[in-house]
């Protein structure tokens, strides 16, 4: 992939937060929607600068972590494909959803990683 604009230097901490519930068993054009989503966020990690660093949560009725720490893209991108492709989920028609809880914990999670005054931080939802 050709980039338009030079990789950023500012190293970069990516939370991707990732819905576990029933509903993720529902099916869109034939394919399930937690497929569909894991995909998308196995894209992401693919393209993000190698300077990325990437925690894993999934969340239903509770919040819960994949790993321990932030991974590195630039030497454990399957490590955290790992964490996106193996967190199971909750059967179809069980369970709440707690994304506020999800979102508000997953920037905790960022904030007690003490990061650089120059490091970018972002938490992304599926």
């Amino acid at each position: 992939m050709r980039r338009l604009f030079p990789e950023p230097t500012d190293p970069i901490k990516i939370a991707l937060v990732i819905d576990g519930s029933g509903s993720m068993n529902d099916s869109t054009g034939g394919k399930l929607l937690i497929d569909e989503v894991r995909a998308a966020a196995e894209r992401m990690i693919d393209a993000a600068p190698s300077n990325t660093q990437f925690a894993v949560f999934s969340f239903a009725e509770w919040f819960e972590r994949q790993h321990e720490g932030f991974l590195r893209k630039s030497d454990q991108s399957e490590l955290i494909k790992d964490a996106i492709r193996n967190f199971k989920i909750n059967p179809s028609n069980t369970g709440d959803t707690c994304l506020y809880d999800a979102a508000s914990k997953a920037i905790d999670a960022l904030v007690a990683a003490q990061p650089a005054p120059s490091e970018r931080l972002s938490v992304v939802l599926f």
